[in-house]
């Protein structure tokens, strides 16, 4: 997801991404079952950025706003979207 999103129109961004999820990857050993969250928060956390995402040009709210319409939750739609971002 993260990389439709941002691969194209922000290679720079993506690749910024990718470094942060593998950081995050490599915490995977004393993170347990919270490390897929953490890989996909670090995969998605810069999706905001995406042009056709920015709506109010704050890219926290305007990625988040994203996976909000995704998930359907309100809370925590990092973790409903988890699957997806890895596929």
């Amino acid at each position: 997801m993260a990389g439709s999103l941002l691969a194209e129109p922000l290679p720079q961004r993506w690749a910024h991404s990718q470094g942060v999820a593998a950081r995050a990857q490599s915490l995977a050993g004393i993170l347990g079952d919270d490390a897929e969250v953490l890989w996909a928060a670090a995969m998605l956390h810069d999706i905001g950025y995406t042009p056709s995402l920015a709506e109010t040009r704050f890219h926290p709210v305007d990625g988040a706003r994203y996976l909000r319409g995704r998930s359907g939750r309100r809370r925590n739609p990092v973790s409903a979207t988890t699957r997806e971002v890895r596929s």
